[in-house]
């Protein structure tokens, strides 16, 4: 049996409030999950509905109920093994029985437990300060709703799954006893063995010979369904506190699924550390900035067009060490700006200097639109993110930066409106465009190192320097023919 123990940021709790355990059933969220959610998978057909449906439970509880507390149990089949996370193993006993082991534990110390599951045979274990939630029917279980769906108290559970069985768990019961029967039986009678002892005054005639026939099946069904506490287990509550968890661990994953949709919510706590983004607005800033440039041995250049087509040049910014600069082009309301041409003039030796290594995130475009751009020793990273993973559905820098790098930068969107509303880059003002600029410029030289480490390892850097790059050169190049430059400072 392994046990794992979910690490996320501890939530105090009010003085006067007994902390809360979430005891979850992990097994049972699984199955429910994968049959629950099928047919999804990511684009390499590997399954993922079990996978995304026990996560975004998962989610949603840390979420919604704000367990001070959590674990979570599994079935185990065979040989047990450690991981490198927080792991109890208890082999040979089922994820039920460490359940109502830890919930007889919380409540000694006068803690309230709320058991995460959809087995009926739990509710058993609900009491004063025990509730069971069944997230997948946003139903909660208390004593009271125990009585509504069984006509007994939680006591009696398993008095009632001892006649009429549970399929889910593979507990027989007596044939053709249901809820009812079982219901009105126990409520006379107390008991499966009081029913057994019995069998011979009830009136119903295929009643008394079922029982008499079942009598052993259904003494073992009581047992089966009976839930233990007392499991000798190594494990000290303390241990299941809520931590922060692993985003990096859980980025990785997610991207591997491809759960965009979990991984834009994990991303909030993620965002790149803000850095200072210096404007050059004239001609001896830009001086100044070319001759910095050449001087390093490697240099990020990040192209801003327009978000929709066709391609409008807005800016460009550059970064090397831990200096960015951004060179405002296109804003019709900024007080300064320079002219591509003048930025293109200016930056030709560095473009053109073959010790320097230049990175961008879709290079080919820049070379297809910008009519005297020439660049040698370029590398264009998207080429890069493609290789690595050619199934992807789209390659936004946010997205590749969130990936490999597990840090946020802002997407166009975000810069240039948000929450419904949206409008051109080039209304944005320079100070705002100079950070959203001069974050992806830096993503883009810190990604330059972590991309090429990763086609170092999946045997692709020769393809991607030997064939690739110089095949996005020549495509540039008979595209270029048939361009136009929409800048109008040309």
């Amino acid at each position: 049996m392994h046990w794992f123990i979910l690490k996320t940021e501890l939530l105090m709790t009010d003085q006067n409030t007994p902390p809360l355990l979430a005891l979850v059933d992990g097994s049972n969220y699984i199955y429910r999950a994968y049959y629950g959610i099928p047919g999804l998978t990511n684009s390499r057909g590997f399954p993922t509905n079990a996978i995304y449906g026990f996560t975004t439970m998962l989610m949603k509880l840390l979420r919604d109920l704000a367990p001070d507390y959590i674990v979570v149990t599994f079935d185990l089949k065979g040989p047990t093994t450690r991981h490198g996370i927080c792991v109890l193993e208890k082999q040979g006993v089922e994820a039920d029985d460490l359940i109502g082991t830890l919930t007889a534990r919380a409540s000694e110390k006068g803690w309230r437990i709320a058991i995460i599951s959809g087995d009926k045979d739990l509710m058993q274990l609900i009491g004063d300060r025990v509730t069971m939630v069944d997230t997948m029917k946003d139903k909660t279980y208390d004593a009271a709703a125990v009585k509504e769906k069984f006509g007994v108290g939680p006591e009696k559970v398993v008095e009632i799954l001892g006649l009429m069985g549970d399929t889910s768990d593979n507990i027989p019961g007596v044939p053709g006893i249901g809820p009812k029967t079982a219901h009105r039986l126990i409520e006379e009678y107390g008991s499966v063995e009081a029913v057994v002892e019995n069998a011979e005054k009830l009136h119903n005639v295929k009643l008394r010979e079922k029982i008499r026939q079942h009598a052993q099946q259904a003494k073992l069904s009581r047992q089966l369904a009976l839930i233990r506490k007392d499991i000798d287990v190594d494990f000290n509550l303390q241990d299941s506190a809520r931590r922060e968890p692993d985003r990096e661990l859980l980025a990785g994953l997610f991207s591997e699924f491809e759960f965009s949709s979990l991984l834009h919510q994990i991303k909030g706590n993620a965002a790149s550390p803000v850095k200072e983004c210096s404007i050059i607005a004239d001609g001896s800033a830009l001086s100044e900035l070319a001759e910095k440039l050449r001087r390093s041995n490697r240099v990020a250049c990040e192209i801003i067009w327009e978000k929709n087509p066709p391609p409008v040049l807005i800016g460009m910014s550059f970064c090397m060490d831990s200096e960015s600069f951004y060179l405002p082009l296109g804003h019709p309301n900024a007080e300064r700006q320079l002219t591509a041409k003048e930025v293109l003039d200016a930056m030709a030796p560095v473009f053109g200097d073959t010790r320097i290594e230049k990175y961008f995130y879709d290079l080919k475009t820049a070379l297809v639109c910008l009519e005297s751009l020439e660049v040698k020793a370029g590398e264009d990273l998207q080429l890069a993110a493609y290789l690595l993973n050619p199934a992807r559905q789209t390659y936004e820098l946010d997205e590749i930066t969130w990936e490999y790098l597990h840090e946020r930068i802002p997407t166009a969107s975000e810069v240039a409106g948000g929450k419904g509303k949206t409008y051109p880059l080039a209304l944005v003002p320079v100070v705002k465009m100079a950070d959203y600029a001069g974050r992806r410029v830096e993503a883009i030289l810190s990604l330059a190192q972590a991309l090429q480490g990763r086609l170092e390892e999946a045997g692709a850097a020769s393809l991607y320097r030997d064939v690739e790059m110089p095949l996005l050169f020549t495509l540039a190049a008979m595209e270029k023919k048939g361009e136009t430059i929409t800048d109008n400072s040309f």
